[in-house]
């Protein structure tokens, strides 16, 4: 099944190993590694990423998840979209990694944090599901902060639970951009983005827009300021 999916914006499966019970998948090589990577805790000289390159990757991400929600034959569900997840080139165009393995596994997983509020209720997901993972993703970029991060202060420490106040008041928007940014963004870009955020994070998932709407839209935002 992983070999029949083919896009531009997914990690290429390159071939598997089996020997008794173990199993083995091989993928092609990311040399910029995860976007969670660039994101957090920066090693000195380390450069932050650029509004532009964050921009880049959403939409890079965004396509990839339309592939599978639209493309794919069964559609396909992510189950476990998140910054680690996401697998950078050399000029870093992002790639989706280990999708539909949850599916394949014998549990259905997700990664804290990230799971929609109607898969903590009933232990189901859907293709919303996906746009919530996705949603938490956007925040990530906006804020470089992490979606769990036990060294913040009480409050702080759930990037959702801290966002709630911001995502509410657009005239809190610029307050949640990440501090390396140093204000080299547009504030209109700025205000787009965290709209296109707000709408995936939805706690109702019949609310979250299909991942078809999130590409325009992220698409116009990038044509318009990049």
């Amino acid at each position: 099944m992983l070999s029949l999916l083919n896009h531009p914006n997914l990690v290429n499966l390159i071939g598997y190993c089996a020997h008794g019970d173990q199993r083995l998948l091989v993928y092609e090589y990311m040399p910029l590694g995860s976007l969670e990577y660039h994101l957090f805790d920066l090693m000195p000289g380390q450069k932050p990423l650029s509004w532009s390159t964050r921009l880049k990757i959403a939409v890079d991400a965004a396509h990839g998840l339309q592939y599978l929600h639209c493309k794919a034959n069964p559609p396909v569900i992510y189950r476990d979209l998140k910054s680690s997840n996401i697998l950078l080139d050399n000029d870093f165009n992002a790639r989706l990694s280990d999708f539909g393995l949850a599916k394949l596994g014998p549990v259905v997983i997700g990664t804290y944090g990230y799971c929609a509020p109607e898969y903590a209720m009933s232990g189901k997901l859907t293709l919303k599901s996906d746009i919530y993972g996705l949603g938490v993703v956007l925040l990530e970029l906006i804020t470089g902060r992490k979606v769990i991060d036990c060294t913040k202060k009480p409050g702080e420490q759930n990037l959702i639970v801290w966002s709630h106040p911001f995502l509410k008041d657009h005239k809190k928007f610029v307050q949640m951009a990440d501090p390396l940014l140093e204000g080299r963004f547009s504030v209109r870009s700025l205000h787009h983005a965290v709209t296109i955020t707000a709408m995936c994070l939805q706690e109702q998932a019949s609310f979250r827009p299909p991942i078809s709407d999130i590409v325009t839209a992220l698409e116009y935002l990038t044509d318009r300021w990049l």
